[in-house]
């Protein structure tokens, strides 16, 4: 459990020998929030935008799954640009010195598009989801977080599923 800010800028341009394209540029910028309160409550916040200039497949960004928006399945959503944001509370159920079980209440949003001003015109509904999840953090394994998640989905593709990470706070 921790507080702090953190905020993460990327940029890479590289050049390549195209006749379409001269470079390929991928930018980002991601800002997290954590806030400890009394009696092992967690508050956290993030919020990701990301985008690039190329339209090959391999280079798009995809969305969906366990990383971004829980409940729909990986990569279902894609495009070069997206954002996503990610609200999630969580408290000890049980705290032992082998390890720590918190239960976790959630929603996630995000939404793609071609570029950042096409995602602000586009019609489509922002993917939307929330949900509940267990997390096991053991001190004694250095940086170990297991989870298991079950998330609703609410726009687009109403599905519900269950997702299970290692290694990854959201």
């Amino acid at each position: 459990m921790v507080s702090g800010v953190q905020l993460q800028l990327k940029s890479s341009l590289v050049s390549l020998r195209q006749k379409e394209e001269n470079f390929f540029g991928d930018h980002s910028f991601r800002f997290v929030f954590y806030k400890l309160f009394k009696n092992n409550h967690n508050f956290a916040f993030q919020f990701l935008v990301s985008g690039n200039n190329l339209k090959n497949s391999q280079y798009l960004n995809y969305i969906g799954g366990l990383s971004e928006v829980r409940g729909y399945r990986d990569g279902q959503f894609y495009d070069q640009t997206f954002y996503q944001s990610n609200i999630e509370h969580r408290f000890d159920l049980y705290h032992h010195s082998w390890g720590v079980i918190q239960a976790v209440v959630f929603t996630d949003q995000a939404k793609e598009a071609q570029t950042l001003a096409k995602i602000t015109e586009s019609k489509d509904e922002i993917l939307l989801s929330s949900g509940i999840g267990l997390r096991f953090i053991s001190p004694k394994i250095f940086r170990f977080v297991g989870r298991l998640d079950y998330a609703q989905t609410h726009t687009r593709f109403v599905d519900q599923n269950i997702s299970f990470g290692i290694q990854q706070f959201f």
